[in-house]
C-alpha cells in the first residue's frame, strides 16, 4: 500500500485521469472502476492485517493504519460517486 503518494489520498492518478471527463465516458467508468478497485484492495489488505494481528504476526499500529486507509478510500469512492450521482442529476433536469 502507497501512502506517500501525492493527491488526496493517494488518488492523484484516478483525478488526473477522470479530469478529461468530456472526452469519452468509457474513461470515466475505467477510472471510476480503479478507484472501486482500490478501495476493495485496501479493504482486503485491511483484512489481511486484522487477522494477521490476531495471530500475532502484526502490530497494532499496522492494523489501525491499515483500517484507516481502507476507510478513507472508501470514503473518497462515496464522494466521487455522490459527485458523480449529482451530475448526471443535474444534467437530466436541464431544459433543451
Amino acid at each position: 500500500m502507497n501512502v506517500t503518494s501525492s493527491g488526496v489520498g493517494g488518488h492523484s492518478d484516478v483525478l488526473s485521469t477522470s479530469a478529461g471527463v468530456g472526452s469519452t465516458s468509457n474513461g470515466l467508468s475505467a477510472s471510476f472502476g480503479n478507484l472501486v478497485a482500490q478501495a476493495g484492495g485496501a479493504l482486503q489488505e485491511a483484512e489481511k492485517l486484522s487477522i494477521a494481528s490476531m495471530e500475532g504476526r502484526a502490530s497494532t499500529p499496522e492494523v489501525v493504519h491499515a483500517i484507516m486507509e481502507a476507510e478513507r478510500q472508501v470514503q473518497f469512492a462515496l464522494a466521487v460517486r455522490d459527485k458523480i450521482t449529482s451530475a448526471f442529476l443535474e444534467l437530466t433536469h436541464m431544459s433543451i
